[in-house]
């Protein structure tokens, strides 16, 4: 028993470093190091001028207490034809499901370090509030992994259906995080259609591909959330890094990412052997999905705006934001798909 999932831990572990070199590729630790450090900087400049009553704190070390406890689930490496070929094995996968338990600490341990460490000088903790505050948050989520595997067994006897379902979305959940990067085996992108965005889709007058690009993008399941995620990443931003040039920095990172991910869309029709029929030039489909691009970044940079005068209202800087969107919304797609003919 032990060697089968042991062997299942490895498999998956390997796949996920195969897809982890795709996350952290150039980009995102690029993004990555230039967010962390605005973030540092405005983080000291907070801790200098930290004024925060009591309550303040409280309320702080909830939220983070909270957020804390969110991570994480037990990784119990089950597939779906266990519930035949193992359950005559049953009381050993009890005790598979405790060492199971015991490895799954490890992930939200890290988390729980992290966030305790880095909110403590905010809320003036000493070194040995900050143990417990640990300790605590640690043996509430130990508590939890204990109830959600309590859940899967009644009278004795194990749920086989439950404990594989959760599993499956505890993967599913992973991988879907590296779907946002790159081509991932067995998850399937669902189209979901949106009908509060229908009047976005044009009944007429535009070209085939126009419809058909767009369409894609409202109603896939990754583009449009993946879209809507950056946009409100960008605002995050807008809001708590008060240093002009750093958001700037960060708005063009995000927006740049934004349509290296969109730029996709190109074969989003390829493998549809009946869309070849239409009588539509790869000129025309490269301009459709430049066109889309640009509605994208216009309505990108005009929210960033919004967002962005009523706090650097003085700050003639924001206006770079406008040659910035003309780059990434006209410029770069011209380049990036010239290159992918």
């Amino acid at each position: 028993m032990k060697e089968i999932f042991a062997k299942r831990r490895r498999k998956y572990y390997e796949q996920c470093l195969k897809y982890l070199r795709y996350v952290f590729n150039d980009h995102f630790m690029l993004f990555l190091l230039i967010m962390i450090a605005a973030l540092s900087v405005q983080y000291a400049q907070f801790l200098q001028h930290n004024t925060l009553n009591w309550l303040i704190r409280a309320l702080i070390v909830l939220i983070v207490s909270v957020v804390a406890l969110v991570p994480g689930k037990v990784a119990t490496f089950m597939e779906a034809a266990d519930s035949t070929f193992l359950l005559a094995k049953e009381e050993v996968l009890k005790k598979e499901l405790s060492t199971a338990l015991a490895r799954s600490m490890i992930f939200p341990t890290v988390i729980i370090l992290v966030l305790a460490v880095i909110t403590s000088p905010a809320v003036k903790f000493q070194v040995w509030m900050l143990i417990i505050w640990i300790i605590i948050l640690l043996i509430l989520k130990f508590i939890l992994y204990v109830a959600k595997l309590s859940s899967f067994q009644l009278d004795g006897n194990l749920n086989w259906e439950g404990l594989i379902h959760y599993e499956e979305i505890r993967q599913t959940g992973i991988l879907k995080i590296f779907a946002l990067f790159t081509n991932v085996k067995g998850i399937e992108s669902r189209a979901k259609r949106r009908k509060y965005l229908d009047f976005l889709l044009p009944k007429s007058g535009e070209s085939t591909f126009s419809f058909l690009y767009l369409r894609t993008f409202l109603r896939s399941g990754e583009y449009f959330t993946l879209s809507l995620r950056l946009l409100v990443l960008s605002v995050i931003v807008i809001f708590f890094v008060h240093n002009i040039w750093a958001v700037l920095l960060v708005l063009a990172i995000i927006d740049y990412l934004l349509i290296f991910q969109l730029l996709s869309l190109k074969k989003s029709y390829e493998y549809q052997t009946m869309v070849r029929i239409y009588p539509v030039t790869e000129a025309q489909k490269l301009q459709a999905l430049k066109q889309l691009l640009q509605k994208i970044v216009v309505f990108f940079t005009l929210i960033q705006l919004i967002f962005m005068v009523p706090i650097f209202w003085l700050s003639w800087q924001i206006l770079i934001l406008l040659p910035i969107a003309c780059l990434l919304g006209w410029f770069y797609p011209n380049y990036r798909l010239k290159r992918s003919r």
